[in-house]
């Protein structure tokens, strides 16, 4: 079986040897074997496992987490991948859809089209809203979420009176 030395091991990953040596240490990655000389060996499945760990640190992923997830089962390694690709791909869409509203905005600029007032909004986030809304709050204390729910109210209230004169 190919075996690989920790340089060139992080001159693949795009990571420091710093790093696997650390991973090492924590228990997260061990080399497949250390030789007499004292340099460390990788095979393919030290780089599977290590790729496995980049994607957990991908998300934002605590190194003690992803100790937990590797050191578990095949299948729970196997779920939070799934659970890390279906994140990557809703990303995507979402990144998708704002850059497709991005574009047409841009047209608009352009004098090239005219968007419709639901277009303009779309991809936007209600959960990054929220979040907003929330640190806001952290920051400025419980009257402002009085002043975001009055604020809310005010343009429900004027967009009701506005659909209502159309």
């Amino acid at each position: 079986m190919k075996s690989y030395l920790i340089k060139q091991v992080a001159e693949m990953a795009c990571i420091t040897v710093r790093a696997l040596r650390h991973y090492d240490q924590v228990g997260l990655l061990h080399p497949a074997y250390v030789g007499e000389n004292g340099y460390r060996y990788y095979t393919r499945d030290e780089l599977l496992r290590l790729q496995q760990i980049m994607f957990f640190r991908e998300m934002d992923m605590p190194l003690k987490d992803i100790h937990k997830v590797m050191a578990g089962t095949d299948y729970e390694r196997l779920r939070h991948m799934k659970l890390h690709r279906d994140k990557l791909a809703q990303n995507l869409r979402r990144q998708q859809e704002l850059l497709t509203v991005i574009d047409r905005s841009i047209a608009e600029l352009d004098g090239d089209i005219k968007m419709n007032n639901d277009e303009l909004y779309k991809g936007f986030s209600p959960q990054k809203q929220q979040a907003y809304q929330d640190e806001l709050v952290a920051k400025h204390g419980g009257m402002m979420r009085d002043r975001i729910a009055k604020s809310n109210q005010q343009y429900d209230h004027d967009a009701q009176a506005h659909a209502g004169g159309e």
